[in-house]
């Protein structure tokens, strides 16, 4: 049996009653008995915050309910990263609070107590210890699981809840009554205490809907005949889904008990529980290094060595004003260089940074100012000083945070265009039964907003300094580091909190590109299983949805600063919000407002520059190899949410005859399958372009042919019967048949497609380039005017006229004449086998790959020596756009077309919840 403690020191008996009858006196969370005032979340999780820092003290004194604090404390920081605390769940919370707050009540009572804690070391009591600490973390998963349902299943299930939460909210008073027995208190709180109030005020709470309750409530139609959901009695005929696409999903939950559901839960949040706990200790660890001197002053309290002692120098107090500190770090790292006995020779090696102290002073000091206060306080100072890379020295910190953090932020952007570019390639090597879900995945508007985010101006840098090779140390440090941390959650963003959780409390700005990255670059590794395994569609989803919260979180911000910017200046709100940062949310925010515009689903091209950017950091090999080598595919494979075909099958007495949408469902019958992401079949041919239409015919999704993209026209494609048809045949004003097109086989995403028409332009004004232009006969008028000169065919060696075929493959180079491209090309849509497409630098021209058609003798507007050498704008004049808006409007009736078939298919598919919600009786 293990030793029993010895009584705490009389002092810190004294600090812990003290500070116990504090928080009893400051935290009032109820409202008076019988009032009508709902309590208040936020005030539950702020009375439970308050609690911790005295248990902390506690559970130093008394170590056999150091765990149970532990467990305790990572739930209340995971309740305090949520924005929108439901007060059902605050009960539940104020429940633990009050069992957790009897530990002190023994300081409270008497701090001459014998001793009776050390009761709390005895095998019998230490199993009681454990069973709170499991009924603490078990009911962290049920609240975990009860934010992430949807509201529909809530409403359905809401007694269900009600009961679960209840059941918790006893197990916990009962611990209480157990802890004051184990601790021999004879006087506990009063009867009418918070802890005999909290079953009452989650009856009241279930009681009364809330504001989403009652408007899901008024949007379900009833029938004549009533029926029972769960134990509500409802006559609900059918009910109001947003999306069909999730109606399997949605359907399965609703079959599924509360107790499944928490079990499915239980994996991801025991993941995120075990990171938070070590995160807790690394903390703890990493702050009790400091707290061994005894402090002589304010000085004392700042960690670095070289701030402590410019501190202690300049007498300052608590704060300092930036400009002040600015001066005097300069000085103080001029003497220190200068000074043998204290310039390290480590340290003499930066002498290179004194310009940049001398020069850049102000950026300096707002780096380590992160409140933009104009002061810089101690607290700011250590929080800066303790994000030094390992192997760095502060004045290489210093210059890198004000400065060098543009082309950081250019790695980060050139990692995210190339593996949403391979994603795009990887079309082409995924087995036909991933093909049409991988194609939703990588066309989300996760990932577009994420390219977006990655479109930023790029920062002004000086490649002669050592910011190179400092970007790409620190870029490694820290990738290790969240890389670490993502491996654990197995990549899976399940929540806003999640995020908070990996990145701490930095504004999103800082760590979004990095976050993205990593993702990205691990979906990418995902999405390679799918050349060899089948993957469960909901596995696509798990990562579409990862990446919609992390899209989510990117439009709070973005929020949040305009809130932000409209105190300052209300004036100039995105005008400060187009700066912010770099510019980083420049791009996504004015294509998020044109959302709501006619046309949502476009994305703004790449300019000329931005291509010409990117294609210099392509060439210079500064794109950053992503961190390491490569996971094997056992170790992606472990990453998985749900298990590939294969692996399920071996657990089947017989091998079935088709593959399933979905097999980790349940016992879900395959013909619901055809609702789940809007897919009828598993198999699909190669290619698929998923979510575009055709112009002319309204064909929707285009499937087995290539597909024409114009490079003038905003978002006009056809589909390969239609391209062979002239503008006036196609009865489109607007479009002509001079018009540059892009021809592809592969699916051009909303992401990728930008990047696409884009590069297309940059060619074309290469290809029209003043250098290239040489005076020559028009072969249709006989006219003598500059045009460009027609290049060689890589397959007849020749320069022939007609159309042009130019590779759009970086590093491809390939062009073809228009008689070889009809003749010889291949067959776009018969893609090879994956070993036989070429990888690495060295690449070979494939059918597959994407063309663009070039006219380069042909007028396509006004006299010929009047052909501009820039590739044809997308402003249209005024007449133009009414042909443009006519052709849409065509496009659009033939597109309402498609939908009155969809609408049948939903009229079937609320039928089908109708006599779902029919047959579900009481339990």
């Amino acid at each position: 049996m293990p030793k029993s403690p010895h009584p705490p020191p009389v002092d810190a008996a004294r600090d812990i009653k003290a500070a116990f009858e504090t928080w009893n006196r400051d935290n009032k969370v109820l409202p008076p008995t019988g009032g009508s005032r709902p309590i208040d979340g936020q005030s539950v999780i702020a009375r439970a915050r308050n609690l911790l820092p005295i248990l902390d003290i506690f559970a130093e004194i008394h170590p056999a309910a150091k765990a149970v604090i532990s467990g305790f404390k990572v739930l209340i920081i995971f309740e305090s990263e949520r924005r929108d605390n439901k007060a059902r769940v605050a009960t539940v919370i104020l429940a633990q609070t009050e069992m957790m707050s009897t530990f002190l009540e023994v300081y409270a009572l008497d701090t001459q107590h014998p001793n009776p804690l050390s009761s709390m070391s005895q095998r019998s009591n230490q199993k009681l210890l454990d069973r709170v600490q499991a009924d603490i973390e078990e009911c962290g998963n049920v609240i975990d699981a009860y934010y992430k349902e949807p509201r529909l299943v809530k409403f359905l299930k809401a007694l269900d809840w009600k009961d679960l939460l209840l059941d918790y909210i006893q197990k916990f008073k009962d611990h209480r009554d157990k802890i004051q027995t184990m601790l021999s208190l004879r006087t506990a709180a009063a009867v009418d205490g918070i802890a005999s109030k909290v079953d009452t005020i989650l009856e009241h709470l279930f009681t009364q809907k809330e504001e989403w309750e009652k408007k899901l409530d008024s949007k379900i139609a009833f029938s004549t005949k009533p029926t029972k959901i769960g134990r509500m009695t409802t006559t609900r005929s059918e009910i109001c889904s947003k999306n069909t696409d999730n109606m399997v999903v949605l359907k399965n939950t609703i079959h599924s008990s509360l107790a499944e559901l928490c079990r499915r839960n239980s994996e991801v949040f025991f993941r995120k529980f075990e990171l938070q706990t070590k995160q807790m200790q690394d903390a703890v660890a990493k702050s009790a290094e400091y707290i061994v001197r005894e402090l002589s002053g304010p000085y004392d309290r700042l960690r670095n060595e070289n701030l402590r002692q410019l501190w202690k120098e300049m007498s300052w107090a608590f704060c300092v004003e930036n400009q002040q500190f600015a001066q005097a770090l300069c000085e103080y790292f001029v003497d220190f260089f200068s000074s043998p006995a204290r310039g390290a020779p480590t340290l003499r090696n930066d002498l290179w940074t004194l310009q940049y102290f001398s020069t850049h002073a102000r950026e300096i000091s707002n780096a380590i100012d992160s409140d933009k206060s104009g002061f810089i306080r101690i607290s700011e100072a250590n929080a800066f000083a303790s994000k030094t890379p390992d192997g760095w020295s502060l004045p290489q910190w210093c210059c890198y945070a004000a400065l060098g953090l543009p082309y950081e932020r250019s790695i980060y952007k050139n990692r995210i265009h190339d593996v949403i570019d391979r994603m795009s390639l990887e079309q082409i090597r995924v087995k036909p039964e991933n093909r049409a879900h991988y194609a939703r995945f990588i066309n989300g508007e996760g990932i577009a907003a994420i390219s977006l985010l990655a479109r930023g101006p790029p920062g002004k840098l000086d490649m002669s300094t050592p910011w190179q090779a400092l970007a790409e140390d620190r870029v490694s440090q820290q990738d290790k580091r969240l890389h670490k941390d993502l491996l654990a959650l197995k990549f899976n963003i399940d929540a806003a909190e999640t995020i908070h959780l990996l990145c701490g409390e930095a504004p999103l700005e800082d760590y979004i590109l990095q976050l993205a990255t990593l993702l990205l670059e691990h979906y990418f590794r995902v999405t390679q299983l799918c050349r060899s395994e089948v993957l469960d569609t909901l596995e696509f989803r798990t990562m579409w949805e990862s990446l919609e919260i992390v899209r989510e979180e990117v439009d709070r911000r973005i929020e949040e600063l305009k809130g932000i910017f409209t105190k300052r200046n209300s004036s100039a709100v995105n005008e400060q919000l187009d700066d912010h940062s770099d510019g980083i949310f420049r791009m996504y925010h004015r294509w998020a407002a044109s959302s709501t515009s006619e046309s949502p689903e476009t994305t703004p091209s790449w300019d000329i520059e931005e291509v010409a950017s990117r294609l210099t950091a392509i060439t210079s090999n500064r794109n950053f190899e992503p961190l390491g080598e490569s996971p094997s595919a056992m170790t992606i494979k472990g990453c998985l949410a749900y298990e590939a075909w294969e692996d399920h099958i071996r657990s089947l007495p017989k091998r079935p005859d088709r593959i399933p949408l979905s097999w980790n469902l349940g016992t879900q019958p395959s013909s619901d399958m055809k609702y789940f992401g809007g897919a009828t079949e598993r198999i699909l041919d190669f290619p698929i372009h998923e979510e575009t239409w055709c112009d002319k015919c309204h064909q929707q999704p285009i499937i087995r042919q290539v597909c024409f993209t114009c490079v003038v026209c905003p978002n006009l494609d056809l589909c390969a019967s239609c391209y062979l048809f002239s503008s006036t045949e196609m009865d489109m004003t607007y479009h002509s048949d001079t018009h540059e097109m892009i021809k592809h086989a592969l699916f051009l995403t909303t992401a990728h497609r930008a990047w696409i028409v884009g590069l297309a332009r940059f060619f074309l004004t290469e290809f029209y380039s003043p250098g290239r232009l040489e005076p020559a006969p028009n072969p249709m008028s006989g006219e003598v005017g500059p045009i460009a000169p027609i290049p060689l065919c890589h397959h007849c060696e020749r320069k022939k006229g007609g159309s042009v075929f130019q590779c759009m493959e970086i590093g491809c180079g390939y062009f073809q004449c228009e008689g070889c491209e009809k003749t010889t090309s291949g067959d776009p849509c018969s893609p090879p086998e994956p070993e036989a497409i070429p990888g690495g630098t060295d690449i070979k021209h494939q059918p597959w790959h994407t063309m663009l058609i070039i006219h380069p003798n042909i007028d396509s507007g006004g006299p010929w020596s009047s052909r501009k050498p820039s590739p044809p704008s997308r402003e249209v004049t005024e007449t133009k756009l009414n042909n443009t808006l006519e052709g849409r409007v065509t496009a659009v009736e033939g597109r309402l077309e498609a939908m009155e078939g969809r609408m049948a298919n939903m009229e079937v598919t609320l039928k089908e919840v109708k006599t779902l919600l029919m047959r579900l009786g009481p339990r």
